[in-house]
């Protein structure tokens, strides 16, 4: 087997790998599209572990940092209320770290790409499935999904207008479909040939319009804002830009918010808080428990995943507030410290080269910053693995040259 031949299996190797890892990660709803994930994860690590010994891979200066910071956090755990149940939730973030870290390294960033605007796809696929044809999606995809939600999707859908996709959460919907919008947004901008540009135009205006169907106020917002800096970003004439800008609002003001696809349904929930006093749905009770909560123990938290036992509650949803419950101010410096220093990088490499790796990179790291604040982005371990499969992804330059 000549060099060449070697090369080309390792490609297929590590592209299969980065395969099944997204679809463990974009099928995380369902059972039995994923069997034994736990077992799975566990082994992925193991598996990228002994190939980065194997391969002698370099530790970079991001790889210190976070390994440092989650040893710091696990070390600290010995403050929390339940020691080992914190450590073992915090060890998940080096698991995931690990299989994005190995698959990125050996796989180009081009080929991560387009595995992960095919599961965007097929996300948004099964969300227009549930909206046009709600019998097919009853029928053939939610059968995939736990039966547990079977009846609060189906009343969702049927009395509130809003969709669940292939999940069991509207809001790791509206992450997938995110997902989508981003990198189709920045193929759109540095994609030459006219017809391509096109198609992808077209699909970051379909996985706009199935965000808005799951109703995701702060997901829907957060897209919009992020498409209108890349497309301020583009190269042209600024006045132009603008100037399209203003005639969009124009035509939005006269067409009418509530005749857009998916967009009625957010306008009307809106409605509904406001007319209740307040736009938060609950969440600002929840708040007020997590600062009580943080008060209680403010330096190291309660410990890592346990936040249904400080607050009452296992799920909140601002990931800063989350994390700062969970390990306390010290511990949130050491969690968020890799994180800084990985969008300083990015800004700073951004400003000397622009392409699809780095500002899918760059894009990724803003929403994350945003959504942050209305969902818990960062506070939820296997999140990390997209986060670093895109951020840690290398063009194709620098990985001919590593090679």
């Amino acid at each position: 087997m000549n060099n060449r031949d070697s090369i080309s299996i390792s490609k297929l190797f590590y592209r299969t790998l980065a395969f099944l890892s997204c679809w463990y990660f974009y099928f995380a709803s369902s059972f039995k599209l994923r069997p034994f994930p736990s077992l799975f994860w566990i082994g992925m690590a193991v598996l990228c572990l002994f190939l980065g010994i194997i391969h002698k891979t370099k530790i970079s200066k991001m790889d210190i940092a976070y390994f440092l910071g989650m040893a710091c956090l696990i070390i600290l755990s010995i403050f929390s209320i339940d020691s080992f149940s914190s450590m073992i939730f915090l060890a998940n973030y080096i698991i995931y770290y690990l299989v994005a870290r190995m698959t990125t390294n050996n796989c180009e960033g081009e080929s991560i790409h387009s595995i992960i605007l095919f599961f965007s796809l097929v996300h948004l696929i099964c969300l227009f499935i549930q909206v046009i044809m709600p019998n097919l999606y009853i029928s053939y995809i939610l059968p995939l999904l736990p039966d547990s939600i079977h009846t609060t999707i189906i009343e969702q859908m049927n009395w509130n207008g809003v969709y669940y996709g292939f999940s069991v959460q509207t809001s790791m919907s509206a992450m997938y479909l995110s997902i989508g919008v981003l990198i189709s947004a920045v193929r759109a901008k540095n994609e030459r040939k006219s017809i391509k540009k096109l198609f992808y135009i077209i699909l970051v205006g379909l996985f706009l319009i199935a965000t808005f169907f799951t109703q995701r106020r702060g997901s829907s917002a957060a897209v919009l804002l992020i498409v209108a800096l890349i497309y301020m970003r583009m190269k042209g004439n600024k006045l132009s830009k603008i100037l399209f800008v203003i005639i969009f609002i124009v035509l939005l003001a006269i067409i009418g918010i509530q005749n857009i696809p998916g967009l009625s349904g957010i306008m009307n929930k809106m409605n509904i808080f406001i007319a209740s006093g307040t736009i938060m749905n609950g969440r600002d009770s929840n708040f007020d428990l997590a600062f009580n909560a943080l008060l209680q123990k403010p330096l190291f938290g309660w410990g890592g995943g346990q936040v249904e036992t400080a607050i009452g509650y296992a799920w909140l949803e601002n990931s800063y507030l989350s994390i700062l419950v969970q390990v306390g101010i010290v511990g949130f410096l050491f969690f968020y410290y890799p994180y800084l220093k990985l969008l300083k990088n990015t800004v700073q490499n951004i400003k000397y080269e622009e392409n699809n790796i780095l500002d899918f990179s760059f894009y990724i790291q803003i929403l994350f910053l945003i959504m942050s604040f209305v969902e818990n982005y960062y506070g939820e371990p296997q999140h990390i693995f997209i986060f670093f499969m895109i951020v840690l992804a290398q063009n194709k330059k620098n990985f001919k040259n590593r090679i």
